[in-house]
């Protein structure tokens, strides 16, 4: 299918003797260009004015309504035009449409058919990559996946992917495996630098650390950590001891006590008094302060109380007061 370009016809009303029209007016721009309004020629001027003011008003009308009826010819023109366009698009949107969804399935088959070759390959893989990451508690390297644009590699290519991951999980291993080995090392050495009773627990100190931050960075956090921690240690010492020097200072002294042999009731009455009476010579003097809760509704309780104590002891002083 060609197309042909040609003129074509288009009826419209038009002006007819446009160029006398446009060689009339020529002349009289010639004769009235530049000239300078004087008396004498006033009225010619303005004889002239309004005889061109009459052909200037049907001549603006007339292009406006061929404006507008030449430009709906054109448009109804344009419009076949247009029409034939869309026909065009009718018969190869649907088409185009087909092949991209054929290509998209040829796509897929080739995706799929790849994927399922090297998918025991990957399987294998992520199974190393898991007991990895479990092993040290933390994801050391992200499960491998067959992605889309793989399918457009040869199967070389693929490969020799598959075998740099598997590289790269076994040297993420080793180098972390070193890197434990000499923070543990310098957990041993600042504990006897530091003097230190209590071990440094690096998995504490360090946490997820250790997985993303250089030795240099994790030995400065250990050190940092040890410093304080035996100036921690240090306190505790010195607490311990004042709190067992107080302790010292709150118990009483132990004081000998001689206890009085007790007076026989079956001796004879002069023999209880010379008993009694050695028995007191031999008991050392005690000050003590007792502290008693006593319910009573006796208003004299103060008296009462004197009196009870004084019967078996010497009391100085007795103070009430009410709970």
């Amino acid at each position: 299918m060609k197309l042909e370009k040609g003129l074509v016809s288009l009826q419209v009303q038009s002006i007819t003797n446009l160029d006398q029209i446009k060689s009339n007016l020529k002349i009289t721009l010639e004769k009235y260009e530049g000239i300078v309004w004087t008396e004498e020629n006033r009225k010619d001027i303005q004889n002239v004015i309004e005889e061109l003011k009459s052909p200037r008003t049907d001549v603006k009308k007339f292009a406006a309504a061929f404006n507008k009826e030449g430009t709906a010819k054109v448009k109804e023109v344009y419009n076949q035009i247009k029409e034939v366009e869309q026909m065009i698009t009718d018969i190869i949107a649907p088409l185009e449409k087909s092949e991209k969804e054929y290509l998209e399935q040829k796509r897929l088959e080739k995706f799929i058919a790849k994927k399922t070759k090297f998918q025991p390959v990957i399987d294998e893989l992520n199974t190393i990559i898991a007991k990895l990451n479990k092993g040290f508690g933390y994801i050391l390297h992200e499960q491998v996946e067959f992605l889309e644009e793989w399918a457009k590699d040869s199967e070389e290519k693929i490969n020799s992917r598959l075998i740099d991951v598997t590289k790269e999980v076994s040297n993420t291993r080793s180098k972390l495996l070193d890197k434990i080995e000499a923070v543990n090392i310098a957990c041993e050495s600042l504990k006897g630098t530091y003097d230190l009773s209590m071990p440094l627990n690096w998995k504490l100190i360090l946490g997820n650390k250790v997985y993303t931050e250089s030795l240099v960075d994790l030995k400065a956090i250990l050190e940092d950590f040890a410093e304080n921690q035996q100036i921690a240690e240090m306190e505790a010492v010195e607490r311990e001891a004042e709190n067992l020097k107080m302790q010292q200072e709150i118990l009483p002294s132990k004081k000998e006590k001689t206890i009085p042999e007790e007076v026989k009731e079956d001796l004879p009455p002069w023999e209880q008094e010379v008993v009694q009476e050695t028995s007191n010579q031999l008991v050392k003097e005690h000050k003590i302060t007792v502290h008693m809760v006593v319910k009573s509704n006796s208003i004299n309780i103060e008296e009462e109380i004197d009196s009870c104590l004084s019967s078996q002891f010497n009391v100085t002083k007795i103070q009430v007061k009410e709970v």
